[in-house]
């Protein structure tokens, strides 16, 4: 599977900031994990390279990561924010 992100445009998340996505419809923050996920994304990615990505970022336990990431990907396809290609 493939994510991407679907008829929004970023501002560009900075390091430690929150990063806002704005369209017409919806404003979205972000902390700076989600951001990070939302910059990665902005070519398609797979869960295992969104994955080992961010394990190399942030010091977290990996199976929290995994589980946590499956949450924010869930919730960004149910509102419509990203695409997932199988």
């Amino acid at each position: 599977m493939l994510f991407r992100p679907v008829r929004f445009r970023a501002i560009s998340p900075e390091a430690g900031r929150d990063s806002d996505l704005k369209d017409r419809r919806v404003t979205t923050g972000f902390d700076s994990v989600g951001a990070s996920v939302w910059s990665l994304i902005q070519q398609p990615k797979t869960f295992a390279e969104i994955r080992d990505a961010l394990l190399g970022i942030y010091e977290v336990d990996s199976a929290q990561l995994e589980s946590d990431l499956q949450v924010l990907l869930g919730e960004l396809s149910r509102a419509g924010m990203i695409e997932i290609q199988t």
